[in-house]
């Protein structure tokens, strides 16, 4: 992974200087940027979990009592005005374990992407691009909170297929699309998946957004099991001066083996407000899998889970963010992990800090 990064940062300062040597003006615009990511962090378990890896839950800011790397990554922009394409390659701790599926060749992929203006509303790419599920992402200094939400967690981050967006009126979007599957590059069958996005923004501060995702996800050889989620949010950017509020819910249902539905469900709601070069950022959720269809716990009750978190951050430079948060979780079983493998807790809770550039 490193060569890769090394190569990647090479070819960027060489091809960057040999189009700005090729420029006949100044209004000239160059049609590839480059840019990155570090989030350095540290996180301590005070359940003080037998193994590093505090839950297996967690797919972000994993380990416990280890200084690492949630996510470094660079990334490549092309955008011609017609043809548009990203390729971005990661590594960090948040690549480990959200790509542990994948082969080892396509793990360091973040994106790999190529699209098309078709016309000044209507676009088509296809590739490997963030998941159109969700209101969070793996970059934390565009989320109100240092670590992610149990939803985030539980629903993909990234996926692989084709989708054509159509910005059909001035306040409203909509994709389509076609995908491998719920979280994966290499596909686990030979089913493909569909999704649909539907944005509205009735006025500047304001978003509302409908998701859907249409698949079977069992691996290849076994029954067809078909999924059907739903994702739906509110987000109010200054909702009164300085503080923003989100709300989210999510919905799956997903056919069982017996001919009914298995139902999960999962609320969040996330709250900032920015002072001059600081900020308070508040979140909670519930998560209720009680068949672990997203988490299998093998306990009566399944995975049903209460969180709240709260974090403070500092706005070192515009491009540099200190975060500091604790978080809580409650569960109807015991399930999280403690020291003793054979004796998990009901309860939880965590700090974690984390310093973190984007250029």
């Amino acid at each position: 992974m490193k060569k890769i990064l090394l190569t990647l940062l090479f070819i960027s300062i060489a091809f960057g200087g040999l189009i700005a040597q090729t420029e006949n003006s100044k209004e000239k615009s160059n049609p590839i940027k480059f840019s990155g990511f570090v989030d350095f962090y540290y996180l301590y378990d005070f359940n003080q979990p037998f193994t590093n890896d505090r839950a297996p839950f967690a797919f972000a800011y994993q380990r416990h009592n280890e200084l690492n790397i949630n996510l470094g990554l660079i990334k490549a922009a092309y955008d011609d005005g017609k043809v548009f394409a990203n390729i971005a390659l990661q590594t960090g701790t948040y690549a480990r374990d959200n790509y542990a599926a994948e082969p080892a060749e396509l793990r360091n992929i973040a994106e790999a992407n190529v699209g098309i203006n078709l016309t000044d509303k209507l676009t088509f790419d296809a590739g490997v691009f963030p998941s159109h599920i969700g209101v969070e992402s793996a970059i934390n200094q565009g989320c109100y909170n240092l670590t992610r939400s149990l939803m985030a967690d539980g629903s993909p981050y990234f996926e692989t297929g084709a989708r054509l967006n159509y910005n059909f009126a001035p306040k409203w979007n909509f994709s389509a699309l076609v995908l491998n599957g719920w979280q994966n590059i290499y596909d686990n069958n030979d089913n493909k998946a569909l999704g649909s996005q539907l944005t509205f923004a009735p006025k500047e501060n304001i978003t509302l957004n409908y998701s859907t995702f249409y698949g079977n996800e069992m691996p290849k050889g076994s029954p067809a099991l078909m999924r059907f989620f739903q994702d739906f949010y509110i987000q109010y950017t200054d909702l009164f001066p300085n503080f923003s509020a989100t709300v989210v819910f999510d919905h799956m249902l997903q056919q069982n083996l017996t001919g009914g539905n298995d139902e999960v469900f999962t609320f969040s709601g996330l709250f900032y407000y920015q002072f001059e070069n600081t900020g308070i950022g508040a979140r909670v959720e519930h998560y209720n899998d009680p068949t672990g269809v997203v988490n299998s716990t093998g306990t009566p009750n399944g995975f049903q889970v209460t969180s709240g978190s709260l974090n403070f951050d500092w706005n070192v430079k515009e491009n540099v963010m200190w975060r500091f948060e604790g978080k809580s979780y409650n569960s109807l079983d015991a399930i999280l992990f403690t020291s003793n493998p054979l004796n998990p807790s009901k309860t939880g809770a965590f700090v974690a800090t984390s310093l973190s550039i984007a250029f």
